[in-house]
């Protein structure tokens, strides 16, 4: 069960966390939630942060420098959502050992197994919601965090709908920002889409709105827009960070008088 051994490592990561110093932790911590957010997110998402960290050879965090520093504050930044370099995968911070390497790799061959046997719930859903909204008249966008779980998500609705008559006339693109003029959330794009399904859920509460805005907007012509959140009740991940929207939700409520649905 991949979900548990990971749950395994990352209690025992947190566990060896606590007998570093405080800067150590800070590295150790981010390095085991991003490694969580990616295997989450999608499988490519996961092999790709996972052959990050067995490849990594040398130990940055041992050496306590400015630079150091800057370097967590670079890594933490994409991984709470901010505007820009949201969707590149985490250089991984911490050197592991033999052991890990070998955990690591396990891992891998799961989340391959995952992708060959088209088990992977998560896109299923997904797919099920395009062709919902599809058939309901509306153009489906899906937001995803990672630029792996984009290529994936897209590559396997569109191999899935080619093969349904009904959807042959069915475009699907992926933008991301290995395009150079990639499509971002600051795009308005209620003159085309429907539908948003937030595939992978961000820290901010105002992201998952400013991602809705781009449909939700004046210039829409449907009198109904689709939005869906995707949210697996087995994903710790996913209750984290739910827990976290509803709480910066509430903050924003008290001290704005606004609500955020």
């Amino acid at each position: 069960n991949l979900l548990a051994d990971l749950m395994e490592y990352v209690k025992t990561g947190i566990k060896r966390a606590s007998n570093e110093d405080r800067r150590k932790q800070r590295y150790i911590y981010w390095d085991l939630l991003a490694l969580m957010r990616g295997v989450m997110s999608s499988p490519d998402a996961g092999i790709s942060m996972l052959q990050n960290k067995i490849d990594k050879s040398t130990d940055s965090s041992a050496q306590n420098t400015d630079a150091t520093e800057e370097k967590i504050y670079t890594f933490n930044e994409p991984l709470k959502d901010l505007l820009t370099n949201d969707d590149v995968v985490p250089e991984a911070l911490e050197q592991v050992d033999n052991s890990d390497k070998r955990k690591f790799r396990d891992f891998i061959k799961i989340l391959n197994d995952i992708k060959a046997t088209d088990s992977d719930e998560k896109v299923r859903q997904a797919l099920d919601i395009v062709r919902f909204s599809l058939n309901s008249g509306m153009n489906p966008i899906v937001f995803c965090q990672y630029i792996q779980t984009a290529e994936y998500v897209g590559k396997y609705i569109a191999e899935h709908l080619a093969k349904e008559k009904k959807y042959k006339k069915v475009a699907v693109g992926i933008v991301t920002s290995r395009l150079a003029d990639g499509l971002s959330e600051g795009v308005n794009l209620q003159q085309g889409f429907e539908a948003i399904i937030h595939y992978d859920l961000p820290w901010n509460p105002n992201r998952l709105e400013q991602r809705n805005g781009r449909i939700d907007r004046f210039g829409q012509t449907s009198p109904e827009v689709l939005i869906s959140t995707l949210h697996s009740k087995n994903n710790p991940v996913d209750d984290i960070v739910l827990n976290v929207l509803y709480k910066k939700q509430e903050e924003i409520r008290k001290k704005l008088g606004v609500y955020l649905p």
